[in-house]
C-alpha cells in the first residue's frame, strides 16, 4: 500500500486538518488540492479534489471531478461517502492515465484495475461508462486496459472492447514491468528524467537532460 487518500469538502478542509493532528499525524507541507499526513509508516492524503491540474488535453478534468462528492451517496450510519461503482471506475482509469503521462505506473495500479473488474464487472451499467469514458477522452485508454487485464490476468467482461495491438502492448508491458510496483525504480522513469531536466551544472544531469529526446516521443506514440 502507497497511501489512503479520502476526498472531502472544502469546507470540512480544517475539520479534517484537526481531526488527523489530534490522532497522532503529522501534516506534510500545503498543497492547494491535497494536504498529506503522515504517522509512522501510515500516510493518509486529503483531497478536496480527485484532479488538480491541467493534463495531457483540453479536458477539463478538474471540472468534471469535481461534482464527484456530491454524486457520491452515504452508507451505513451515515459518517461515510462512496462513490458509484461506475464513477469509481472510471477515477482509477483516469488516475492510472495520469502516472503514465507523469511519474510512470507499475504492475499494481494494473491489477488495482483488474480486481475491481473482476469483482465488480457485472455490477456496472457499462453504457454510462462508456458515455462518460468519451467525454473524458479515455475509452481508447480504457479499451486498452481492459485488453491488458484479460492477457496478464485472465479477467474478462461482460462488454467487448479491442484487443491492444501486439506491437504496442510489448511495448506497455516492458515500459510497464521495468518500473516495479508503483513504477518508480526504473533509470529512465520519467520522475527522473524531470528532475535531470530541473538540474543544472553537471555531465550526469546534462545527459539525462538529453534522454526525453531520445526515449519520449517513442513511449507516448506507443502507449
Amino acid at each position: 500500500m502507497s497511501d489512503i487518500d479520502i476526498l472531502i469538502q472544502e469546507k470540512d478542509r480544517l475539520r479534517a486538518d484537526e481531526i488527523l493532528k489530534n490522532l497522532g499525524y503529522e501534516r506534510q507541507g500545503l498543497g492547494s488540492n491535497v494536504w498529506t499526513y503522515k504517522r509512522g509508516m501510515v500516510t493518509f492524503e486529503i483531497h478536496v479534489n480527485l484532479a488538480g491540474k491541467k493534463y495531457w488535453n483540453d479536458v477539463d478534468y478538474i471540472g468534471y471531478f469535481s461534482g464527484l462528492f456530491q454524486k457520491s451517496h452515504p452508507i451505513e450510519d451515515k459518517t461515510e461517502r462512496r462513490l458509484t461503482l461506475e464513477d469509481h471506475f472510471l477515477f482509477l482509469c483516469f488516475h492510472l492515465a495520469k502516472h503514465l503521462c507523469s511519474t510512470g505506473a507499475g504492475i499494481r495500479m494494473i491489477l488495482d484495475i483488474a480486481l475491481y473488474i473482476k469483482h465488480y464487472d457485472k455490477q456496472m451499467d457499462w453504457q454510462y461508462i462508456w458515455e462518460e469514458a468519451d467525454k473524458l477522452q479515455l475509452r481508447d485508454f480504457i479499451e486498452n486496459m481492459l485488453s491488458i487485464c484479460r492477457s496478464w490476468f485472465h479477467v474478462e467482461t461482460t462488454v467487448s472492447a479491442e484487443k491492444m495491438d501486439s506491437r504496442t502492448q510489448a511495448i506497455f508491458e516492458e515500459y510497464v514491468l521495468s518500473g516495479g510496483v508503483f513504477g518508480f525504480e526504473r533509470e529512465d522513469s520519467i520522475r527522473r528524467l524531470r528532475k535531470g531536466i530541473r538540474e543544472e551544472g553537471s555531465n550526469r544531469s546534462l545527459w539525462v537532460k538529453l534522454r526525453p529526446f531520445c526515449i519520449w516521443p517513442f513511449r507516448t506514440e506507443s502507449i
